[in-house]
């Protein structure tokens, strides 16, 4: 008798992986990293397959899941900067700010300049694209609060932020 004979879960797993994957892909656009979180998915649902208690379809805990290994993605992700990115995009080293130019009116008045500019951009973008990307990114609203809001599946909340993404780095 094999491991997947005695667990039935085991065996099922297989039928949910593409699904997992399109939606890990959907939300962090990285096919590579996607597939890494769906690996760990499945490694995870095999080794808590007895806490599985059937409340929801096997779908659903599988979902929940991946969120959690996301969101931990997400996080861990959030601190770094891709020196290869830099490297391809032939940008310069990010340089922090001295501790004595914060302190330099120029700077502040540079910065608020920077600022002001910004916002006028997020200002001139459609409603429709500058609602979505002003509650998911500067109010940083979950996706399914800007998509019940906004009344819009979440594919479409997606396209809005690429399309207001997009014009801004246009202007």
């Amino acid at each position: 008798m094999t491991s997947s004979d005695s667990n039935p879960i085991t065996s099922e797993l297989g039928d949910h992986r593409d699904y997992l994957l399109r939606f890990a892909q959907r939300q962090l656009r990285d096919r590579a990293l996607a597939e890494d979180l769906v690996h760990d998915v499945l490694a995870t649902a095999i080794a808590g397959s007895a806490r599985f208690e059937h409340r929801s379809s096997l779908r659903t805990w599988l979902t929940g899941i991946l969120k959690h290994k996301i969101v931990d993605a997400v996080r861990r992700r959030a601190g770094e900067c891709s020196l290869d990115a830099l490297m391809e995009a032939g940008d310069a080293w990010p340089v922090p700010p001295a501790l004595t130019d914060l302190a330099d009116p120029s700077v502040l008045a540079e910065q608020r300049q920077s600022l002001a500019h910004a916002l006028s951009r997020i200002e001139a973008l459609p409603a429709s694209l500058r609602r979505a990307f002003e509650m998911r990114v500067l109010l940083e609203h979950s996706t399914s609060e800007v998509c019940r809001a906004l009344a819009i599946s979440e594919g479409n909340l997606w396209v809005r932020l690429h399309r207001a993404r997009k014009e801004l780095a246009a202007a």
